[in-house]
């Protein structure tokens, strides 16, 4: 918080004036502070590409330009079914700094399931990749006329948003859906502010103690609680985010760990265990 200060006599007095928190600032941040730090994306078939977070910024800002443009205003739901991705990451980054919420679905949910989630959810676009392009068509085609979208897509207007209605730092900012291991996953929304103090406290010396000299490799997909908000935390300490499909193959897991010089893995416990064996 930004202090001004006034001065009183012979005395200074220091008045704290409130500034809210929101995501999509941490991003503006790593573009102008960390700009050359990357975001490597791992495919499935093992290729891998890199985007600096001065690049991921443009392209989210031309993803907000797009929303905007279609229509897509603060408080309308999008959903974002695709594995971790730094498109995928441009989507949600964008959509956050228009307030639109973005629905992080887990594409290996049922179908049936994700059919009921969405229809509660309502979104105004469905945004998909290439693995779950065929779940996205499903739905599509089960009646629920939700246009489709390629992550992939790019467009122009690379300038940051300007002129948006405000909105507040308890606004929703993303949902994300429990793993559906006791019935119907439920859903769990988190808001601006929550997300970054979530990212500030993963970045303190007792929790990751993160800081720029990391590479940070989430085993935990984007749709898992956003891979535990690395996503957040990275760029906003700086540290380059590593982000690799939902593979179930340890040695890949390892060769990865090397090609890309990691020094921090995010894993649960069956990773751990599957890792040690």
């Amino acid at each position: 918080m930004p202090y001004l200060h006034a001065d009183n006599g012979d005395a200074t007095v220091a008045r704290v004036r409130h500034r809210s928190l929101h995501a999509h600032d941490v991003l503006t941040h790593a573009a102008r502070v960390h700009g050359q730090s990357t975001v490597t994306t791992v495919t499935p078939q093992g290729a891998s590409s890199d985007l600096t977070y001065a690049g991921l910024a443009e392209r989210a800002w031309s993803c907000a330009n797009h929303l905007r443009d279609r229509g897509i205003r603060t408080g309308d739901h999008v959903a974002n079914i695709g594995l971790s991705a730094a498109d995928q990451l441009a989507w949600l980054y964008g959509a956050l700094s228009i307030g639109a919420v973005s629905h992080l679905v887990n594409p290996q949910h049922p179908a049936e399931d994700v059919a009921y989630l969405m229809r509660a959810a309502r979104p105004t676009l469905m945004l998909h990749d290439t693995v779950t392009s065929p779940l996205a068509q499903a739905l599509s085609n089960c009646g629920s006329s939700i246009p489709l979208l390629d992550i992939a897509q790019t467009f122009g207007n690379t300038r940051k948003p300007d002129g948006a209605p405000p909105f507040p730092e308890d606004a929703a900012a993303f949902v994300c859906y429990s793993s559906g291991t006791t019935g119907l996953p439920k859903t769990v929304q988190y808001t601006h502010r929550s997300t970054l103090l979530h990212a500030w406290a993963c970045a303190l010396p007792d929790a990751m103690g993160l800081s720029a000299q990391d590479r940070v490799m989430p085993l935990m997909q984007t749709y898992h609680a956003t891979a535990w908000g690395a996503p957040f935390v990275c760029p906003l300490v700086g540290a380059a985010l590593v982000l690799v499909p939902p593979d179930r193959d340890p040695a890949r897991w390892f060769r990865w760990i090397e090609d890309h010089r990691v020094t921090v893995l995010g894993a649960v416990t069956a990773h751990w265990m599957a890792l040690a064996q």
